[in-house]
């Protein structure tokens, strides 16, 4: 439980968060190297196995058998400079996470003379895994480097209190669609979905009593502590609707259903190294976490005014308000030999996140340079944050957010190769100190816990993808 608090809020913000229910926090607004090169206005033009994950409709109609495999890869700049709970200015931090693909695999088709189509979707949200500097709480290890010595551990990593790492940190989702041909031009999908979550992450905890340490930030009672939570079975559903009213209009709109993510995580704590705590130990490693992910809903129109043109407006609302605290359950965790306590019982906890509800406006399309089969692709996307300034941090980092989106599709021998180049604006966040409510995981003085997101947040995203698709 030591970690919990920080582990459900990563849960809720890297669960590259479950699939297609989250665009705010880590998560790109868009999926796919087609899709995302549009804006992400792909609910209702995305007519091929990539735009199940907007919405399960946009598979109806497809001539034969459609077959896609593409990978990005999200690239986040974010450099963080930190002021404690004391107004003191510390070093800056920059994330220095590492880079993995962000495959999608994906097949549609259709039967019954056109009018069912059948498709699957097995695909990783697009997310980055943000790292930052471990400290060193190894007293004076190597004397020839103070920054490296005990009594300035708070120096090497600031942010430790939110976060180091992720490693290990694994989502993968499946989209099982069917969709259905109800009259000429209207088609009506579903999708029943899972996913597949590897959580694993990384950073400090305190056990600052109030009385017996210098400070709530004094490293020696810093305590090292990695949760792991493996939930292999997380399932939902998302619906989906595509009207076609004239050749130069098609509608689309789909609603994806919350997901309740949870179960029991495993905890293993390093205890600190001051003396106090010679003789302690910790007994149990199991907490459970539950997590409702907000339901969202699509909305998107595209317009066809010349044959080789499509533009598509659309919106997004994600009832990220149902995340106003999560509960964590620790089963019977216990801290030995305290001093003046003999077994002392973490309690369960609330923790507040006051998320608000976010939208999404995006504008985006393609053009096909006739006869030559080359597809240009843009768009922009404006998406509101879902974190305010008082709850910032280098985990919940999610301000408003600007995006520019490039794409090329090239046709040859029956393939089409699709490329992707996205850029995220983020506005510089600045956070008084003394405004922020993101504390300290503290289990022996919950209410001495002090607050860890003030400073200065400065950052960016890039966004690289490859992808093929070939119809047969």
């Amino acid at each position: 439980m030591l970690t919990l608090k920080r582990t459900t809020l990563l849960l809720l913000l890297t669960l590259l968060l479950p699939g297609p229910a989250l665009g705010a926090g880590l998560y790109m607004a868009g999926h796919g190297v087609r899709g995302l090169a549009r804006g992400g206005a792909f609910t209702a033009g995305g007519d091929d196995p990539g735009g199940i994950w907007y919405n399960p409709a946009n598979i109806g109609g497809l001539d034969g058998i459609h077959v896609l495999v593409d990978a990005s890869m999200v690239l986040l700049h974010m450099d963080y400079t930190r002021v404690d709970s004391g107004g003191n200015l510390l070093p800056t931090v920059s994330n220095e996470g590492g880079v993995l693909p962000l495959p999608t695999i994906a097949l549609a088709t259709s039967v019954l003379d056109r009018r069912l189509a059948l498709g699957f979707s097995f695909s990783a949200p697009y997310a980055p895994l943000p790292g930052y500097p471990a400290p060193s709480y190894d007293p004076c290890a190597n004397p020839g480097s103070p920054s490296h010595c005990i009594d300035t551990a708070h120096t090497d990593s600031p942010q430790r209190y939110n976060l180091i790492n992720l490693d290990g940190t694994l989502f993968l989702q499946l989209d099982l669609a069917a969709t259905y041909r109800v009259i000429d031009g209207l088609w009506v999908g579903v999708s029943l979905q899972n996913l597949f979550a590897s959580f694993v992450t990384l950073n400090s905890i305190t056990s600052y009593n109030g009385a017996l340490s210098s400070g709530p930030e004094d490293p020696d009672f810093d305590s090292l502590s990695q949760t792991e939570l493996v939930d292999l079975f997380n399932p939902s559903a998302k619906f989906g609707v595509i009207y076609q009213p004239h050749p130069m209009v098609r509608i689309g709109a789909s609603l994806q259903l919350p997901f309740w993510v949870g179960g029991d995580a495993t905890v293993k704590v390093q205890l600190p190294v001051s003396p106090v705590y010679e003789k302690s130990s910790v007994e149990g490693d199991t907490a459970d976490v539950s997590i409702t992910l907000p339901m969202v809903l699509r909305l998107g129109v595209e317009g066809r005014p010349l044959p080789n043109l499509r533009v598509e407006l659309g919106f997004d609302y994600e009832r990220w308000s149902v995340l106003d605290a999560i509960t964590v359950k620790p089963k019977d965790i216990y801290i030995l030999n305290i001093p003046s306590i003999d077994r002392y019982k973490v309690p369960d906890l609330e923790i507040p996140l006051s998320f608000r509800d976010t939208f999404t406006i995006r504008l985006g399309g393609e053009y096909t340079l006739a006869p030559v089969p080359l597809v240009l692709r843009g768009g922009f996307i404006f998406e509101r944050g879902a974190v305010d300034d008082a709850y910032a941090s280098v985990l919940a980092m999610d301000s408003d957010k600007y995006m520019l989106t490039l794409g090329l599709g090239y046709t040859w021998a029956g393939y089409r190769m699709d490329l992707l180049y996205a850029h995220e604006f983020r506005p510089v966040r600045d956070v008084d100190f003394r405004d922020s409510r993101s504390l300290q995981v503290n289990p022996i003085n919950p209410t001495g816990a002090v607050a860890v997101g003030g400073g200065r947040y400065e950052g960016s995203s890039d966004v690289l993808g490859i992808g093929v698709t070939k119809a047969f």
